[in-house]
């Protein structure tokens, strides 16, 4: 007797982080409307894209290093996939530049549109197992707060001037002084291999982790204080407690968490933004999950 052959399909993904986390939640609404079809994912090979390790709505994932970040996939890689099924190719280009109003809506929703495709949730979808929750918890010995003080890019104003998202080094330096005020803390800092650690004796560096350790890392945190950034989406995924330094230079809606539901997030120029009151956000996150007495 002979068998159905599946239905495939295959999603091309070259963004980063937090761009590329943002697309599983458009394959999970396209796997929720297509149960039956193969879904293959072709990304960009690197370490932040293993993060689809374990994921339940892709049945394979392609590392192709054809595949170059925020560069357009190549037409002869498309052309030969759509001879062989359909072909969705998450182009944060094409969908940045689509329309005036785009930004009025959150990024996973602007690659659904773009693509066709019904979402009924932006939440990132990130599974974990048993062994990146070790691996995390072998990295401190007592409760923790995560410092993620990079954003990897910057952003056009509405004046057309090119600003940072970053909150300013010394900020984070006397955040992470006022921070013993609050209890017995190890504070530690993330990031990629390419971001510069901040040397000092208030946090330690924890730079250059898998990224599904780093995902573990954060979801059993006390609490993750990161500036907009794909770790505050990685946070958005776990549902980790988090405060989110939004630069008001970014719409709003564009990345806000809006399904976190231990998210605080502080919408500023960053100028602004002061130790004292990001100090007064945490107190609030570790007394609402009792961490704090």
């Amino acid at each position: 007797m002979d068998t159905v052959q599946k239905r495939k399909v295959y999603f091309l993904g070259a963004n980063r982080l937090g761009d590329f986390l943002c697309t599983t939640a458009v394959i999970r609404g396209f796997r929720i409307q297509n149960p039956d079809v193969h879904i293959s994912y072709i990304v960009h090979d690197a370490p932040y894209t293993r993060i689809l390790e374990g994921n339940p709505d892709i049945d394979q994932v392609v590392y192709n290093n054809d595949l170059k970040v925020d560069e357009s996939a190549p037409r002869h890689l498309i052309k030969k996939l759509e001879a062989d099924g359909e072909v969705y190719y998450f182009d944060i280009f094409r969908v940045c530049t689509s329309s005036y109003n785009v930004f009025r809506d959150h990024i996973a929703r602007g690659f659904a549109n773009d693509l066709h495709i019904r979402l009924d949730s932006v939440k990132p979808v990130v599974t974990l197992s048993a062994t990146d929750y070790a691996a995390a918890g072998s990295l401190t010995k007592k409760p923790y707060i995560v410092l993620a003080i990079h954003t990897g890019s910057t952003v056009i104003a509405n004046d057309l001037r090119l600003v940072l998202k970053d909150w300013i080094v010394e900020h984070w330096l006397r955040l992470a002084q006022m921070i013993p005020g609050l209890g017995d803390f190890e504070i530690v800092a993330i990031g990629s291999l390419s971001d510069s650690p901040i040397q000092t004796r208030f946090f330690r560096n924890l730079y250059g982790l898998p990224i599904k350790v780093i995902a573990a890392l954060c979801q059993k945190a006390a609490c993750v204080i990161s500036v907009e950034n794909g770790i505050s989406h990685l946070c958005h995924a776990v549902d980790a407690p988090m405060i989110l330094l939004y630069s008001r230079h970014v719409s709003f809606p564009w990345a806000y968490p809006r399904e976190a539901g231990q998210c605080r997030v502080i919408y500023k120029d960053p100028v602004f933004i002061t130790p004292a009151e990001v100090y007064s956000s945490l107190k609030e996150i570790l007394r609402s999950n009792t961490v704090l007495i």
